[in-house]
């Protein structure tokens, strides 16, 4: 029997598919499609091979390796279970279903080229195929009850670790062994596991965006960004805070207070119905007043979160139930970069941070608030 839960996806999904279409089919060949997760609530360890069917009158079948039958065949997931035991058994009975179907839809974005010539080659000239790659990502946009509750789960697991966060930080320690704190602590403290490969980034480090953990080594004033999230059920937290080891600096403390402010000013815009343009404007004008930080704004403010990590790019306008990051940045290269990161609930008046953060600049535990004067 499957769960209404996922009854409810079943049907937002066939409401969304084009009228002609007559059956959606995805394939975890290559790598695990999420859509798979968000229509059956498995996990992809237990989906690696299989396959899903969903005809138009709602009845969804999957069809599975044989080694994993005794975890699927009793898990509720689905209306109909087939197993298959060769290669050459899975392409047979491929070959008896696709013909059934002469207009088929797929989602391209999950298949490989590899994948995608395989099935090709068994659907032949039987079927026309859709692509239903966007039905999925508008449905998987507005989150339900039960989606925004493990979202929650895993947003307090990384809200609680950075109460403590500060004190592993020592003189001499490399990033990779801060990486591995982190993830250890997650772990302990209910995470499935890490929501993406967690970023440590000691110094002038921190004007990459998207630093590759390293052996760098933590010295005395150092800036620090850690950027790490949480996996619960499947769904993911995301947040990015910074640190400092030794007497603040001037003119990094200034660079996260602009950044913070930017933070603020679009957490305070995001509603349903805005436009988001207009909230990513506000926070980069504000962001980048000061000349000094003109060109240090190089990406967007926030991404969608859910059971990708980057579930979707920021809509056209906001809508209640959906789940974002708001993340601004500024870095200069060579120097160091600042970017602060927290995950929020779009409600009907505003929204909702669902991360519980320490946003002050921090010092091996103790907080310090930032200076007003302006950097000309």
């Amino acid at each position: 029997m499957i769960k209404a839960e996922y009854k409810s996806r079943i049907s937002n999904v066939l409401k969304g598919i084009p009228d002609a279409c007559e059956a959606v089919f995805l394939w975890n060949d290559q790598a695990a499609d999420k859509n798979f997760a968000y229509l059956t609530g498995l996990s992809d360890s237990t989906l690696e091979g299989s396959a899903l069917l969903l005809e138009k009158s709602g009845k969804l079948t999957l069809f599975s390796p044989s080694r994993d039958q005794e975890i699927l065949e009793n898990s509720g997931s689905c209306d109909k279970f087939v197993v298959w035991k060769s290669m050459k058994d899975r392409d047979k009975m491929f070959e008896k279903i696709f013909p059934k179907y002469h207009k088929l839809g797929l989602c391209f974005r999950s298949l490989s080229h590899a994948s995608y010539c395989a099935l090709e080659l068994i659907i032949g000239h039987s079927s026309a195929i859709f692509d239903v790659t966007d039905v999925f990502a508008k449905c998987r946009l507005i989150k339900s009850a039960v989606e925004i509750e493990k979202t929650k789960r895993a947003c307090a697991i990384v809200s609680e670790l950075t109460v403590i966060l500060p004190t592993f930080l020592h003189e001499g320690m490399r990033e990779m062994d801060l990486a591995a704190d982190v993830e250890y602590h997650m772990k302990k403290m209910g995470s499935d596991k890490p929501a993406f490969p967690t970023i440590v980034a000691f110094g002038s480090n921190t004007s990459r965006p998207h630093h590759s953990t390293g052996d760098t080594v933590l010295q005395e004033n150092d800036i620090v960004l850690i950027d790490f999230g949480a996996e619960v059920e499947g769904y993911k937290s995301d947040i990015t805070q910074m640190y400092f080891v030794g007497t603040p600096d001037w003119y990094k403390m200034h660079m996260h207070n602009k950044v913070l402010g930017a933070q603020e000013v679009a957490i305070k815009m995001i509603k349903d119905g805005v436009k988001s343009k207009d909230v990513v404007e506000a926070a980069k004008e504000y962001a980048t007043a000061c000349h000094r930080y003109k060109d240090g704004w190089i990406h967007g403010l926030g991404h969608g979160l859910g059971l990708d990590i980057h579930d979707s790019m920021y809509p056209e306008v906001f809508k209640e139930g959906m789940i974002l990051t708001v993340e601004p940045g500024i870095y200069l290269p060579g120097k160091y970069g600042v970017r602060l990161e927290d995950d929020i609930l779009v409600t009907k008046d505003g929204c909702e941070v669902l991360t519980d953060t320490h946003k002050e600049y921090q010092d091996m535990g103790q907080t310090y608030r930032g200076m007003n004067r302006a950097i000309k």
